[in-house]
């Protein structure tokens, strides 16, 4: 009987910190990288929690680590729009290697998205100088993300 309430306690400490671990999973981030002009350099992570992680890199308002929160409406939003756009089924990568970039401008940066949905991770690259469909579709992804946890109080005036 002591061994059967042992398991039964060690379920429940396992269902519980499975619960709190999906919480606290990341559910998407969002990296731009660096072009020739004056593009903020930043990443960002959002979790189901609503925690976010900035980190201004340049051009950036606010340079390192600033944590805060947003509200579960804005995450459902993220999560919700991530469905919508069919992430999952993006290439991993969009780069002027690539056949399908379209015509491909210079110096532009990368926009990196990673992503979990019902357990399954992405990863996707796309070179914003590739002018295809699926990479305007990743940008406005992007920009819903950014609207979504304020980013552009962090960046201020440095648009991209």
């Amino acid at each position: 009987m002591k061994n059967i309430i042992l398991i039964v306690i060690f379920l429940a400490a396992s269902i519980a910190s499975g619960e709190e671990k999906k919480e606290n999973s990341l559910l998407v981030s969002l990296e731009r990288t660096s072009c020739e002009g004056i593009c903020p350099v930043y990443s960002l992570a959002v979790f189901a929690d609503g925690k976010i992680i900035f980190i201004g890199k340049k051009f950036t308002d606010v340079q390192g680590v600033r944590e805060f929160k947003i509200s579960q409406k804005s995450v459902d939003a993220i999560y919700a729009e991530l469905k919508r756009v069919r992430f999952l089924e993006f290439n991993n990568e969009y780069s002027p290697k690539m056949s399908d970039c379209g015509v491909a401008s210079t110096d532009a940066s990368t926009l990196i998205l990673k992503a979990t949905i019902e357990n399954t991770e992405k990863s996707v690259s796309a070179y914003l100088g590739c002018h295809n469909e699926k990479v305007n579709d990743l940008y406005e992804f992007s920009s819903f993300i950014d609207n979504a946890v304020g980013t552009s109080t962090l960046i201020k005036g440095n648009k991209n």
